[in-house]
């Protein structure tokens, strides 16, 4: 159960530009002095308590994402651009569209597709027209792919404060931290200050056994939220590839939306045309899995 939940959850890794984080309404930093201080929170276990109070009143949460990994060794990186919907009640479900690829300069329109309708794990490349449906829950049993006891990669809103200590080390972290002076990350790091977002850094513990799907470990997993509305704009995973080089991922939600009426069809994969030329491909996991 664990290893699919992983390959589900690692499914889900982001980066933005400022053009995407202007579309969610971040003012400049001239703007933000004329805020009213955001709530402050003295210790990580004060925000979790905060994010599992808050998690309590959000059923469904939609969002724009930009998901990028930078590649050390390459010293580039590849981002993919699309939009994430997910339930949290009666069970939990996510759907993610990406739409484009953008390799160096270069747009390009890759859709692709992942759902989980609670059993079913499907991905869809259209491009490729290869459609793979894969049960990856048994009958009667339940899933939660966001949940630390059953994947690693930890979506910032549904997670429970005793899991989520049990597994990591956890502090706060000034809004700047991790995000070098370069190229991919300074975009961020000026909105994150702007923004005055609420830095959770968390640390696998070394019995906890968290790896990604293929065999790395995280390193350091960081979660930027918005200190007013504790909804997520950021996350960041650290993934060693060898002495002194780490390849990143990040996750970023830009116009989040909670708890709108759910658009007929959503979490469901149609059929393709017959004929088209679609290679479909139904797999049993669960057999799996012990």
């Amino acid at each position: 159960m664990r290893r699919i939940a992983v390959t589900i959850a690692c499914s889900m890794t982001f980066l933005s530009s400022p053009a995407a984080l202007a579309q969610d309404g971040v003012a400049p930093a001239h703007a933000q002095a004329d805020k009213a201080p955001p709530p402050k929170f003295e210790t990580a276990e004060r925000l979790l308590d905060a994010l599992e109070t808050a998690d309590a009143k959000i059923d469904r949460l939609s969002a724009g994402v930009r998901y990028t990994k930078v590649f050390a060794i390459a010293g580039d990186a590849q981002q993919r651009q699309g939009v994430l919907r997910f339930q949290l009640l009666p069970r939990k479900m996510f759907e993610i569209e990406f739409r484009t690829l953008q390799v160096g300069g270069d747009v390009h329109d890759v859709p692709q597709t992942f759902v989980f309708d609670g059993q079913w794990f499907t991905e869809v490349y259209a491009a490729e027209k290869l459609m793979i449906h894969r049960r990856v829950v048994p009958p009667g049993e339940a899933l939660d792919p966001f949940d630390l006891e059953q994947g690693p990669f930890p979506l910032p809103i549904g997670q429970r404060k005793d899991v989520i200590l049990e597994r990591f080390d956890t502090r706060l972290a000034d809004a700047s931290e991790g995000l070098e002076d370069d190229e991919f990350f300074t975009p961020l790091r000026e909105h994150a200050v702007a923004g005055r977002w609420v830095q959770l850094v968390l640390t696998p513990r070394d019995d906890a056994g968290l790896v990604a799907d293929d065999g790395k470990r995280f390193e350091t997993l960081r979660m930027w939220y918005d200190p007013e509305t504790l909804l997520p704009r950021l996350g960041m995973s650290v993934e060693p590839i060898e002495e002194g080089l780490d390849d990143v991922k990040l996750i970023e939600f830009f116009a989040v939306r909670t708890n709108e009426d759910a658009d007929e069809g959503q979490f469901i994969v149609d059929k393709p045309p017959e004929g088209d030329g679609w290679d479909v491909i139904y797999r049993d996991d669960t057999a799996q899995q012990p």
